[in-house]
């Protein structure tokens, strides 16, 4: 049976096609160790997923299926299952499998250390083996996931725009108020300093401010490594806003006093 060599590769860079094929080439030179792999240039357009998986030498924190939200690639999952089964069936048939497309796997591996950075695990490694069946013409495909460290936060500061102590630039009474909001907020160290954390930091910060009549202001945060992992928030609160007049028009039926209370 004649194969073709590029359907499959294409749009892939020749530095991307070397990474994915060489170590497979060479598979034979590898430790013992190593499980040999069937090499991928047997592979072609007609190529298909049969499975998905996922390892963790060293544990795993994340869930599973939030892992594989972030693949392009998967295998059969539970609409497959059942419609395999009742396959039989007159007018039911047999399921699809997901083609292999290579650069879809470099893409997934890509896809996999972003979500575990954003996560919080910024000295993630993740690798993948391939295994084909060229009976079926099909490929298992396993990640192999090791998620280093997490980073953790371990102290948080809210300065105002150079460096100033915030509480200063607001009003007698609501920096009275300041400490406590700054308290609660650092009830998040100890923490995994993900990136939704540190958006959900700004965020807080931002409806306070909001929320006390100040409607625009500028909120950054940015994360400082040393003895220990500091995330620093550098507001400027803008001007204090204040509702001079409400005027309401188009009611004919019911009093001002009543609507404005």
């Amino acid at each position: 049976v004649q194969r073709s060599l590029f359907g499959p590769w294409s749009g892939m860079l020749p530095s991307d096609f070397l990474a994915l094929v060489l170590p497979i080439l060479f598979a034979g030179l590898l430790p013992e160790s190593l499980p040999a792999q069937t090499p991928l240039f047997l592979v072609n357009s007609e190529t298909v997923v049969s499975s998905v998986e996922f390892e963790f030498p060293e544990g795993r924190t994340l869930e599973e299926g939030r892992l594989k939200e972030q693949l392009a690639l998967r295998g059969p999952g539970l609409g497959h299952r059942i419609q395999d089964w009742v396959a039989f069936l007159p007018l039911v048939s047999s399921p699809r499998l997901q083609s292999f497309h290579p650069p879809e796997l470099l893409r997934d591996r890509e896809r996999l250390g972003i979500h575990y950075r954003d996560a919080g695990f910024p000295e993630v490694e993740v690798e993948y083996r391939v295994s084909l069946d060229t009976v079926p013409n099909a490929v298992d495909i396993t990640f192999v996931v090791r998620e280093g460290p997490p980073r953790i936060l371990e102290s948080i500061s809210v300065t105002g725009p150079e460096g100033e102590d915030l509480a200063g630039l607001l009003p007698e009474r609501l920096a009275s108020r300041w400490p406590a909001f700054l308290s609660d907020l650092r009830e998040s160290q100890g923490a995994r300093l993900s990136t939704s954390l540190m958006i959900r930091l700004r965020d807080e910060v931002r409806d306070w401010l909001s929320d006390r009549g100040y409607p625009f202001p500028r909120v950054s945060g940015r994360v400082e490594e040393g003895d220990e992992t500091h995330f620093r928030l550098t507001v400027d609160p803008g001007s204090r806003s204040r509702v001079a007049r409400v005027a309401v028009e188009g009611n004919d039926i019911l009093s001002d006093s009543v609507l404005l209370r």
